[in-house]
């Protein structure tokens, strides 16, 4: 078994676990949505990884990776945000993008730092930027899971009146990802 099927493996029973927990433990919206913030950051973050893993690997083997990639590096910066805005909180939403953009490309600043060029050197530092773009990309994701994004508060005790009532109509989103052997597919799934 390759190694971008192992992650895409891995991350696909990440999401199930999620998806299972979800189903039997739901909280309102002030209870906390850490874990969708982490399933999402998990699923996009591996699509990138095994995307970036199979890159290089031959002509037809680029479609994959290029997929891959697509899904993955985009759904990277706008998925949390997304998972906020479902909960309606905007404030967070908006922070959780600038941090995703920001410590990145901050990282890959200081990064590129590092690299020792000589005068005339095209593309010199690339790698050093790449390096500590991604290290700024998982720090901005750990801010984001730890800090950003509510928990679930100790002190909450659902009261009587609450507990007796129906629960309200709400939308729910949540990443996919499906991995066979010759394809992985990532996408979101939810209910209206």
């Amino acid at each position: 078994m390759t190694t971008p099927l192992r992650l895409a493996l891995i991350a696909a029973i990440l999401l199930a676990a999620s998806d299972v927990r979800a189903q039997s433990q739901r909280t309102d919206d002030a209870g906390g949505y850490r874990w969708q913030i982490a399933a999402t950051d998990v699923a996009f973050i591996g699509a990138a990884a095994g995307g970036l893993a199979l890159e290089g690997r031959g002509v037809l083997d680029n479609l994959p990776s290029n997929m891959l990639m697509g899904i993955g590096i985009p759904g990277y910066f706008l998925g949390a945000p997304i998972v906020h805005v479902a909960h309606r909180e905007y404030g967070r939403a908006g922070i959780s993008l600038a941090l995703r953009l920001g410590l990145p490309i901050l990282g890959g600043a200081i990064g590129a730092r590092f690299a020792s060029c000589t005068p005339g050197e095209w593309l010199c530092g690339l790698d050093e930027f790449g390096k500590g773009f991604a290290t700024g990309a998982v720090v901005a994701a750990i801010v984001d899971t730890a800090f950003i994004a509510p928990g679930a508060r100790a002190d909450a005790e659902p009261e009587p009146a609450l507990a007796a009532r129906p629960p309200a109509a709400r939308m729910t989103v949540a990443p996919r990802l499906v991995a066979a052997p010759n394809v992985a597919m990532l996408g979101l799934g939810g209910s209206f």
